[in-house]
């Protein structure tokens, strides 16, 4: 009998079709899969969140083809939607499910909760559900499923990461995966965990990413990545995941076809999928302005730290006012540096200070030093803060006075942290230190106004804002995330025959576009300085802008719909 929500009741709340992150495959795509995924007529198959059924339909006529004469009985699956249990008698004539087919979340199930305990092919299209959109319970099953695992998947991992995980203990030795994916398995961290997880399990992995968006139907621009593996604990697993790219679906057979017979391997899929993923003659543009003389890696020409840590920014940042207001003496204070965001341009000079002041930008370091410690108010401030948060605070834990911030590493210039924009770089001029919302910079060689004023120009280049796209790491939120060491391998063009006047005039241009909000502009005048007419073409520029264009609205569109 088919169950009903009162019968099996599993605690979730009518959710919507988003909140299931339940948005259904073509049905070309699924038989596609199916007839990749299903080699023999006596396999037996396992759908995960089986919903519409359009993978359970595909497999049954997979299953026919070969010659098994009850290709229904070859199946089973899970959801949590008790709807999907009538498209199950609707579209596969199942009703009677036995432990065949479950009314539960597939990360609470265990193999002996089916009548057979392996599979030869799970497939399926997992739910895309960020972190944020889980239910309350489903949260609390994602946390006690991270408990039973050597090695968790990053707190941000969406459903769909869960289920591939998970899936992969129901699977034969010899078994095969075909999942239809969303681009989060190849921007981010926790996509990258998942991808070595296959990688260490399985003979072959092929990641193929859909140019089509094959869910705007569903009401999502999501784009979709086919990931196929096979021989799941066969002995030898791959060094690699091998990706391909395709513009539309009536390409994927092709291209399946070509790697399963290892006529073609496709890009290694390594460290920088943003990079795989550009068509071949972008990906090539890139990759010639590389290997060029003039062309560096940032980090051969300056240090990156985080900036300083002070535990508590709203206790030790203050504004303007908020200073005044506290009686505290102005002594007390350091000029500091808390967001990016509060500089708008590539310098951060005494006169940017000033102003970021008077515009009330929380900007003054609480630091009291030599006289002014003993000074009345300056002690009943420090006393005031909360005794058992201070205890608890690990970062003053490790200051010998939890009250002191500054470490006094003055940095020669600042890189954004978090950006949707792209990196920036802010030349301090102004002799202030930052907070870590910041990366702090630091010349490993002293050099002229005028070079410093180059690299700020060269990294605002549409080349080293590509070169962004592919070292940094790209999130949930649609942001770009750079850390210290995705900045040590940026790339950065720095040509020798550019004149000390053409930099300068060029800088102060840029420095006012940059205030007037007008960063398109700069990049272009950037990309004239650095890559001007005669020393990349037109075309050549051209592609780079493309293919700059492709990543940031890939990082864009994932970022909106978070999965």
């Amino acid at each position: 009998m088919m169950p009903s929500p009162a019968e099996s009741n599993i605690g979730y709340p009518t959710l919507t079709k988003r909140q299931l992150g339940a948005y259904y495959t073509p049905p070309l795509v699924s038989q596609i899969l199916a007839n990749w995924a299903i080699k023999n007529r006596n396999d037996l198959i396992l759908e995960p969140g089986f919903g519409g059924c359009g993978f359970l339909s595909a497999a049954v006529n997979r299953l026919r083809t070969l010659g098994a004469p009850h290709p229904e009985r070859a199946l089973y699956g899970c959801d949590i939607d008790v709807s999907a249990f009538e498209h199950l008698a609707r579209e596969i004539g199942i009703s009677s499910v036995g432990e065949r087919f479950l009314l539960q979340d597939f990360l609470n199930i265990q193999r002996s909760d089916f009548s057979v305990k392996k599979f030869d092919v799970v497939m399926g299209n997992p739910p895309y559900v960020s972190i944020e959109n889980m239910p309350s319970k489903q949260k609390g099953m994602v946390s006690l499923f991270r408990a039973t695992q050597d090695n968790a998947l990053s707190k941000r991992a969406s459903l769909w990461a869960y289920f591939i995980i998970h899936a992969l203990s129901f699977l034969n030795i010899g078994g095969r995966v075909a999942w239809v994916l969303p681009g989060s398995f190849l921007y981010t961290s926790y996509g990258k965990q998942v991808q070595t997880i296959l990688k260490d399990g399985f003979s072959n992995v092929l990641a193929i990413e859909l140019n089509e968006k094959i869910f705007q139907q569903e009401g999502t621009n999501e784009s979709a990545i086919i990931v196929l593996a096979d021989g799941w604990k066969v002995g030898e697993n791959t060094e690699a995941l091998r990706m391909l790219q395709i513009n539309n679906v009536g390409m994927l057979e092709a291209a399946i076809d070509a790697w399963d017979t290892k006529e073609y391997q496709g890009e290694v899929l390594g460290e920088s999928p943003v990079l795989s993923m550009l068509p071949c003659f972008l990906r090539e543009n890139y990759n010639a302005l590389l290997e060029h003389s003039c062309t560096k890696e940032f980090g051969a020409i300056a240090d990156v730290k985080i900036g300083m840590v002070t535990g508590d920014s709203r206790f030790f940042v203050l504004s303007n006012s908020a200073v005044e207001k506290s009686n505290l003496p102005w002594s007390a204070f350091r000029r500091v540096l808390l967001r990016g965001s509060y500089v708008s341009s590539i310098e951060v000079n005494n006169k940017d200070f000033e102003a970021m002041s008077e515009n009330e930008k929380r900007c003054w370091l609480f630091h009291p030093t030599g006289k002014n410690i003993a000074h009345k108010n300056v002690s009943n401030y420090i006393d005031q803060y909360d005794e058992g948060k201070r205890l608890a605070n690990k970062t003053f834990a490790k200051r010998e006075r939890w009250y002191l911030p500054d470490d006094d590493l003055i940095p020669d210039a600042f890189l954004s942290y978090m950006s949707d924009l792209g990196p920036r770089l802010i030349l301090n001029t102004s002799k202030i230190n930052a907070t870590n919302s910041l990366h702090r910079v630091y010349w490993k060689a002293s050099c002229p106004r005028y070079v410093k004023r180059l690299v700020a120009i060269s990294l605002l280049t549409t080349f080293s804002q590509l070169g962004a796209e592919v070292e940094g790491r790209h999130y949930g939120s649609g942001v770009l995330k750079m850390e210290p060491s995705s900045y040590k391998k940026l790339p950065i063009h720095l040509p020798e025959n550019i004149s000390v006047k053409d930099i300068n005039l060029t800088f102060i241009r840029i420095k006012k576009l940059m205030n007037a909000d007008n960063k398109k502009t700069a990049m272009e005048l950037a990309d004239n300085l650095i890559f001007g007419q005669e020393r990349l073409s037109f075309l050549h520029q051209t592609m780079l802008k493309e293919a700059l264009s492709l990543t940031r609205s890939t990082r864009e569109i994932n970022g909106k719909n978070r999965f």
